[in-house]
């Protein structure tokens, strides 16, 4: 049996600069406007309150009716989860309707004739980027 030669092709990795018919094995992936966007809101009540997904989701729409009238209220909404114990919910909006809903949340400061105030934790056109809190680790 005979060492095998450094000149063996077989040996040799393919040191081979990539050209431009190469490029039918590469693909260029672009994002366009985002179709939805999730936004992380919570919801505080002054007492502190306990809260179901039901009363939430009608409190979000009562503040945007109030803001917007019953057309705007039609807007699509979508409870995607809940946290009963922190009061925070993560709502899913069509992306064209996203600042009406950031308006209407923000100028919100009753519901049922309490005082609540809603304030938007996080929002993204990503539900993943809603997982990470920087505040809660240094």
């Amino acid at each position: 049996m005979q060492p095998e030669s450094a000149d063996d092709p077989s040996q040799k990795k393919s040191k081979r600069r990539r050209t431009a018919s190469d490029s039918s094995s590469l693909r260029r992936i672009t994002l366009g406007q985002p179709e939805h966007m999730y936004i992380l809101v919570q919801l505080v009540f002054e007492p502190p309150k306990l809260l179901t997904e039901a009363f939430y989701k009608a409190a979000v729409h009562s503040a945007v009716q109030e803001s917007f009238g019953v057309i705007g209220s039609g807007m699509a909404l979508d409870v995607v989860s809940f946290r009963q114990e922190r009061g925070e919910c993560c709502l899913r909006v069509p992306a064209n309707h996203y600042v009406s809903l950031r308006a209407a949340l923000t100028a919100c400061n009753s519901s049922d004739g309490v005082a609540c105030r809603f304030s938007i934790l996080r929002a993204s056109p990503f539900l993943l980027a809603l997982s990470n809190d920087t505040q809660i680790y240094p």
